[in-house]
């Protein structure tokens, strides 16, 4: 889509739609509408990198069976509705990239706030103008939390253990902020600890335990200055050869421009394209193919496709660290998807409900225009 404008109060007559998602029209303008909270039945609210403005309003608390909820890439301003914990149901929220100030709402005895949402898997709240704090210690009170990132969240202060501690946390990015003093993840860390990443920060020495040998990036450190040929004190590489999904298969068989070639039959095809963008992997190495192996697998099972009609190709880490991928799925045996096919895996890939392996973490996926023919 390429929507433009305002986004009208009268959406709050629809009182029967359980998802939205407008994300990725930068044309969407002007200040959200207070009756979005009128969406009594909304479960997905999506309205990622898109150019809305003003603050975000104080009645999308009211939207009790709300599960998800991207506001990230906008121009939101003033502080978080404490109204979002009220949330019970949420399981990812995502504010980054905003303009967002004030301090994190914590409940009190007569006003909610972002520690009541128990069932939170995924947290980010980075690149806002939030005042300067330690990390949140009630963090570690959410027990589903999986992936917390805030990244130029101007956090300070030594990084609190019980950060590493949640049983199922898997990533921790808090890269850019103002971490100080040493860094330790204590005797309890979460066995499903894969990926820490505190890049620019000031940490001056660490003390790691033996048994955690997965990723740990503190690049940017003085702690560096001093432990520079360290693991953890080496710049991330991409790989010199980006992967990409092998037609080997298919000998010097070429197509005409606007078709690509299908990995599956070597046949070619009208593939449904985008890019996936992956924001906290726990991986660094590009060069494991198994990791892309197990993804395109992935997807070709949980989209009822057809084994070996995924094509990716070009993975990198962006400037935003992000791990981006651009994508094919090819029909099978026919040369295109019709419309209900498109609009079938547009919304699979752009509600979050296919899941990649948990190697590659939370992301969002921008289709390009599917050309019928």
């Amino acid at each position: 889509m390429s929507l433009e404008g305002i986004l009208s109060g009268d959406i709050g007559g629809l009182t029967e739609l359980t998802s939205l998602d407008f994300s990725f029209n930068k044309g969407l303008t002007g200040s959200l509408s207070p009756r979005l909270g009128d969406l009594q039945k909304l479960n997905v609210l999506i309205l990622a990198g898109c150019s809305f403005t003003g603050n975000i309003p104080d009645e999308l608390g009211n939207l009790a069976d709300l599960s998800f909820l991207a506001l990230n890439s906008n121009n939101f301003s003033g502080r978080i509705p404490t109204s979002l914990g009220k949330l019970s149901k949420l399981y990812w929220l995502d504010l980054a990239d905003n303009q967002l100030t004030g301090s994190i709402p914590v409940s009190t005895s007569t006003s909610p706030g972002l520690d009541l949402l128990k069932n939170a898997k995924h947290f980010d709240l980075s690149n806002n103008s939030f005042d300067p704090s330690e990390a949140p210690i009630w963090f570690s009170t959410l027990p589903s939390l999986t992936v917390l990132v805030m990244e130029y969240g101007s956090l300070q202060g030594r990084v609190p253990e019980k950060l590493f501690s949640f049983s199922q946390i898997q990533q921790v990015k808090l890269r850019n902020n103002m971490f100080n003093g040493s860094l330790s993840f204590g005797d309890s860390f979460s066995s499903q600890l894969q990926l820490v990443d505190l890049e620019n920060n000031k940490i001056t020495s660490v003390t790691l335990s033996s048994s955690y040998t997965n990723t740990l990036i503190l690049v940017g450190n003085p702690v560096c200055a001093a432990l520079p040929n360290t693991s953890y004190c080496q710049p991330q590489q991409q790989s010199t050869k980006p992967y990409s999904t092998s037609l080997v298969q298919c000998g010097g068989k070429s197509c005409p421009a606007d078709q690509k070639m299908s990995p599956q039959n070597c046949e070619c095809a009208y593939p449904y394209k985008g890019t996936m963008y992956f924001r906290a992997p726990s991986f660094r190495d590009l060069s494991n193919v198994t990791f892309f192996h197990s993804l395109e697998m992935s997807l070709w099972v949980q989209m009822n496709l057809t084994p070996g009609s995924v094509f990716l190709q070009n993975p990198f880490f962006n400037a935003d660290d992000y791990l981006q991928v651009q994508l094919a799925l090819f029909p099978s045996p026919r040369k295109n998807f019709n419309d209900s096919e498109v609009e079938s895996i547009g919304m699979e890939l752009s509600k979050q409900t296919y899941k990649p392996p948990k190697e590659f973490g939370p992301y969002y996926f921008i289709a390009s225009p599917y050309v019928f023919h």
